[in-house]
């Protein structure tokens, strides 16, 4: 999902690169289109690492409802998304919501994939860490 991450040194030059390119995809693939979900993937990273997370939250958003559209809500690649975007959430100072949508995501995780697949691990990591900076300890 990080196509762009090979493209510059800094978030910022990453930006100034992913969105056009995003636009692109947009115009000649569609919005559908795998490739476009990544590239739009990619460029919310980039607005995440730049600390532009308002931007970020969006983009992840609106991969987060092509995904649920496209795949199914169970589809590991909407759970990933899902994750994604609760990150992005917890990222942009929106804790209790990122907490709420990652306690769904790992339940969900554990369901479709199992307990012991390594994307649930990386469920269970975000939702700690997310636990952690709302000052909540396990238990």
């Amino acid at each position: 999902m990080e196509i762009f991450s090979y493209l510059s040194d800094t978030p910022q030059q990453t930006i100034t690169i992913a969105e056009p390119l995003l636009a692109d995809h947009l115009r000649l693939l569609g919005s559908d289109h795998p490739e476009t979900r990544a590239a739009r993937g990619s460029a919310a990273l980039a607005y995440g690492a730049a600390g532009r997370t308002a931007e970020a939250v969006t983009l992840f958003e609106q991969n987060l409802a092509d995904c649920e559209r496209l795949l199914g809500t169970d589809h590991p690649d909407t759970l990933m998304v899902r994750g994604t975007l609760a990150s992005a959430y917890r990222d942009a100072g929106r804790v209790h919501e990122a907490i709420a949508m990652l306690e769904q995501n790992l339940a969900d995780r554990e369901r479709v994939l199992g307990s012991d697949h390594p994307y649930t691990q990386t469920a269970r990591d975000r939702l700690a860490g997310a636990r952690q900076a709302a000052g909540r300890t396990p238990g």
